[in-house]
Protein backbone atom coordinates (compact mmCIF):
# COMPACT_ATOMS: atom_id res chain seq x y z
CA UNK A 1 0.00 0.00 0.00
CA UNK A 2 1.56 3.21 -1.17
CA UNK A 3 1.10 6.45 1.08
CA UNK A 4 -2.14 7.81 -0.44
CA UNK A 5 -3.66 4.61 0.91
CA UNK A 6 -2.06 5.03 4.22
CA UNK A 7 -3.49 8.70 4.57
CA UNK A 8 -6.85 7.41 3.15
CA UNK A 9 -7.35 5.05 6.30
CA UNK A 10 -5.94 7.48 8.54
CA UNK A 11 -8.18 9.96 7.31
CA UNK A 12 -11.19 7.76 7.75
CA UNK A 13 -9.89 6.58 10.80
CA UNK A 14 -9.72 10.48 12.44
CA UNK A 15 -12.78 10.96 11.10
CA UNK A 16 -14.69 8.22 12.47
CA UNK A 17 -13.56 9.52 16.08
CA UNK A 18 -14.24 13.24 15.53
CA UNK A 19 -18.12 12.77 13.86
CA UNK A 20 -20.30 10.16 15.49
CA UNK A 21 -23.22 12.01 13.45
CA UNK A 22 -22.16 10.62 10.25
CA UNK A 23 -21.38 6.86 11.66
CA UNK A 24 -24.50 4.16 11.30
CA UNK A 25 -24.48 1.31 13.26
CA UNK A 26 -24.23 -1.74 10.97
CA UNK A 27 -24.73 -4.86 14.42
CA UNK A 28 -21.58 -4.05 15.84
CA UNK A 29 -19.68 -3.03 12.96
CA UNK A 30 -19.35 1.02 13.03
CA UNK A 31 -19.36 2.49 9.34
CA UNK A 32 -18.72 5.70 7.95
CA UNK A 33 -20.15 6.95 4.92
CA UNK A 34 -18.13 9.34 3.17
CA UNK A 35 -19.92 12.14 0.43
CA UNK A 36 -16.83 12.06 -1.40
CA UNK A 37 -16.57 8.28 -2.73
CA UNK A 38 -14.34 6.90 0.31
CA UNK A 39 -16.11 4.49 3.01
CA UNK A 40 -14.90 2.64 6.30
CA UNK A 41 -16.33 0.30 8.65
CA UNK A 42 -15.13 -0.82 11.88
CA UNK A 43 -15.42 -3.33 14.53
CA UNK A 44 -13.71 -4.16 18.21
CA UNK A 45 -11.53 -7.76 18.49
CA UNK A 46 -13.47 -9.78 20.74
CA UNK A 47 -11.00 -10.49 22.54
CA UNK A 48 -8.09 -7.77 25.16
CA UNK A 49 -4.52 -7.73 23.56
CA UNK A 50 -1.88 -9.70 25.83
CA UNK A 51 1.50 -9.04 25.83
CA UNK A 52 3.44 -11.83 27.75
CA UNK A 53 1.30 -12.98 30.68
CA UNK A 54 -0.58 -9.90 31.04
CA UNK A 55 -3.57 -8.15 29.69
CA UNK A 56 -3.81 -5.11 28.61
CA UNK A 57 -7.75 -3.38 28.73
CA UNK A 58 -7.52 -2.59 25.09
CA UNK A 59 -9.11 -4.38 22.07
CA UNK A 60 -7.48 -4.25 18.62
CA UNK A 61 -9.67 -2.52 15.70
CA UNK A 62 -10.63 -4.13 12.18
CA UNK A 63 -11.64 -1.64 9.52
CA UNK A 64 -12.29 -2.09 6.27
CA UNK A 65 -12.13 0.42 3.61
CA UNK A 66 -12.86 1.84 0.28
CA UNK A 67 -11.47 4.79 -2.08
CA UNK A 68 -13.69 4.21 -5.13
CA UNK A 69 -12.53 0.95 -6.59
CA UNK A 70 -9.43 0.46 -3.94
CA UNK A 71 -9.94 -1.59 -1.18
CA UNK A 72 -7.95 -1.88 2.16
CA UNK A 73 -8.32 -4.32 5.28
CA UNK A 74 -6.34 -2.05 8.30
CA UNK A 75 -5.89 -3.45 12.00
CA UNK A 76 -5.21 -0.67 14.48
CA UNK A 77 -2.90 -1.65 16.94
CA UNK A 78 -2.25 0.04 20.70
CA UNK A 79 1.37 -0.16 20.09
CA UNK A 80 3.99 0.01 17.72
CA UNK A 81 5.34 -2.48 15.31
CA UNK A 82 8.57 -2.79 13.37
CA UNK A 83 8.42 -1.21 9.92
CA UNK A 84 8.24 -2.80 6.46
CA UNK A 85 5.95 -6.27 5.80
CA UNK A 86 4.95 -8.12 8.78
CA UNK A 87 4.36 -11.84 8.10
CA UNK A 88 0.49 -12.37 10.31
CA UNK A 89 -1.27 -15.15 10.63
CA UNK A 90 -4.84 -15.42 9.16
CA UNK A 91 -7.59 -17.73 10.09
CA UNK A 92 -11.10 -17.72 8.68
CA UNK A 93 -13.36 -20.10 10.33
CA UNK A 94 -10.18 -22.35 11.75
CA UNK A 95 -8.49 -22.42 8.45
CA UNK A 96 -5.70 -20.37 6.68
CA UNK A 97 -2.04 -19.48 6.61
CA UNK A 98 0.55 -16.77 7.00
CA UNK A 99 0.13 -13.64 5.08
CA UNK A 100 2.29 -10.58 4.64
CA UNK A 101 0.37 -7.39 5.95
CA UNK A 102 2.56 -3.60 5.49
CA UNK A 103 3.00 -1.53 8.82
CA UNK A 104 1.70 2.42 8.07
CA UNK A 105 3.80 5.40 8.47
CA UNK A 106 2.44 5.41 11.99
CA UNK A 107 3.25 1.88 12.79
CA UNK A 108 0.58 1.09 14.81
CA UNK A 109 -1.30 -0.48 11.93
CA UNK A 110 -1.09 -3.35 9.85
CA UNK A 111 -2.45 -2.97 6.28
CA UNK A 112 -3.53 -4.94 3.24
CA UNK A 113 -4.53 -3.80 0.73
CA UNK A 114 -6.71 -5.97 -2.27
CA UNK A 115 -10.48 -6.37 -2.61
CA UNK A 116 -9.85 -10.16 -2.57
CA UNK A 117 -8.72 -9.67 1.41
CA UNK A 118 -11.99 -8.25 1.82
CA UNK A 119 -14.17 -10.96 -0.60
CA UNK A 120 -12.93 -14.20 1.59
CA UNK A 121 -14.17 -12.08 4.79
CA UNK A 122 -17.78 -12.56 3.43
CA UNK A 123 -17.84 -16.44 3.73
CA UNK A 124 -16.26 -16.32 7.33
CA UNK A 125 -17.97 -16.06 10.57
CA UNK A 126 -14.78 -15.34 11.93
CA UNK A 127 -11.29 -14.39 11.79
CA UNK A 128 -8.11 -14.38 14.07
CA UNK A 129 -5.12 -12.42 13.34
CA UNK A 130 -1.75 -13.12 14.96
CA UNK A 131 1.67 -11.17 14.76
CA UNK A 132 5.42 -10.91 16.07
CA UNK A 133 6.83 -8.20 16.72
CA UNK A 134 10.17 -9.46 17.47
CA UNK A 135 12.11 -11.53 20.10
CA UNK A 136 11.25 -8.67 22.64
CA UNK A 137 8.66 -7.29 21.98
CA UNK A 138 5.97 -10.83 22.09
CA UNK A 139 2.95 -11.76 19.68
CA UNK A 140 -0.15 -10.51 19.40
CA UNK A 141 -3.67 -11.54 18.70
CA UNK A 142 -7.29 -10.45 17.47
CA UNK A 143 -10.39 -12.21 17.03
CA UNK A 144 -13.40 -11.15 15.40
CA UNK A 145 -16.95 -12.08 14.90
CA UNK A 146 -18.02 -10.93 11.58
CA UNK A 147 -21.15 -11.35 11.32
CA UNK A 148 -23.01 -8.26 10.04
CA UNK A 149 -19.64 -8.13 7.35
CA UNK A 150 -22.15 -8.73 4.11
CA UNK A 151 -24.27 -5.48 5.00
CA UNK A 152 -21.35 -3.19 6.30
CA UNK A 153 -19.75 -4.35 2.98
CA UNK A 154 -22.65 -3.95 0.87
CA UNK A 155 -23.34 -0.45 2.42
CA UNK A 156 -19.56 0.59 1.70
CA UNK A 157 -19.76 -0.72 -1.90
CA UNK A 158 -22.61 1.63 -2.37
CA UNK A 159 -20.62 4.52 -1.03
CA UNK A 160 -17.99 4.07 -3.27
CA UNK A 161 -19.36 3.30 -6.15
CA UNK A 162 -18.23 0.26 -6.65
CA UNK A 163 -19.55 -3.71 -6.65
CA UNK A 164 -19.79 -5.86 -4.05
CA UNK A 165 -16.36 -7.66 -3.60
Amino acid sequence: MGVRGSVVVCALLAAALAAPAAMAEQGRWRVLLGDDGQASASLFSLNSLTIGSRALEYRPLLTISCSGPEWVQSLRLRDLVGGGPMAVTVQLDGRGGSESWETTTRRGTLVRSGKDGVARLLEASRMRLAWSNGFFSGSGEAVFNLSGIDQAVAHLAEACGDVMP
